[in-house]
């Protein structure tokens, strides 16, 4: 199951959302029904339980990727919810094939064992507790 968050996203303007999730007819019927409307934020505010409830089972029978490949380049803001683990190991867009991450040295930061055992013995830096 693949939960998503979907953002601001507008259901009939732009129709950004109704393409891809083909929900477009049953936006149309709840705003038929109980005078929503869904063109305004009230109204899509107003019928949020009825929105969800339409896009739940939608989101729950795709996979993450599947979601990625619908949504691109459709103009609707979403993402997954994840964890923060979930983001580093399985979302590229928080991995190297992201061109805005690169490895980089840092020379200087970081003490190897040997460094940081000379700071505990000069008494800058405490060391584990001893058993009481």
């Amino acid at each position: 199951m693949t939960e998503g968050i979907l953002a601001g996203f507008r259901l009939i303007e732009g129709s950004a959302c109704s393409p891809p999730t083909a929900t477009g007819e049953a936006y149309a019927a709840i705003e038929s029904a109980t005078g929503h409307d869904f063109e305004t934020e009230t109204g899509r505010y107003e019928g949020r339980d009825r929105i969800a409830a339409i896009l739940r089972p939608w989101f729950a029978a795709r996979t993450l990727a599947a979601l990625r490949e619908r949504f691109a380049g459709t103009g609707v803001s979403w993402g997954p919810y994840q964890t923060f683990h979930q983001l580093v190991d399985e979302d590229p867009r928080a991995s190297l094939a992201n061109p805005m991450f690169e490895p980089i040295d840092h020379p200087g930061v970081g003490l190897s064992e040997r460094e940081i055992g000379g700071l505990h013995d000069r008494g800058v830096v405490a060391g584990p507790s001893a058993p009481t």
